[in-house]
């Protein structure tokens, strides 16, 4: 169960005055580490408004309270192949997309790509 998270960093950045045509978003994991009794689970939220308009980046750590066992095997997972366990990945996603969107709507206004 997701029990916090706070945002590290945001950028956003104009890069054109064209009018955008399409806009793709990326999710990446970028590092889990076990601390004490939970897990931190670091990520970017990318929007990237095509073609060259804009971007914009929020990154973001969400902490993930499980028990001992399920902790164990969800670092386990992630040092194995890096990806997280499946029964993971659509909470965490989901998260993170919620949290990424919040807050590139607000950004969205303050370099005006609506």
């Amino acid at each position: 169960m997701i029990i916090g998270g706070r945002i590290m960093k945001v950028t956003a950045r104009r890069l054109s005055e064209n009018a955008f045509s399409a806009l793709s978003v990326n999710v990446n994991v970028t590092k889990m580490e076990k601390k004490e009794k939970f897990m931190v689970i670091s990520y970017v939220h990318h929007i990237d408004y095509k073609e060259g308009v804009a971007d914009m980046d929020v990154e973001g750590e969400l902490v993930y309270d499980g028990t001992e066992s399920e902790l164990k095997s969800i670092e386990a997972e992630w040092k194995k192949n890096g990806e997280l366990p499946k029964d993971l990945a659509e909470t965490i996603l989901n998260a993170v997309n919620h949290t990424g969107t919040a807050i590139g709507t607000l950004l969205s206004f303050a370099i005006n790509v609506q």
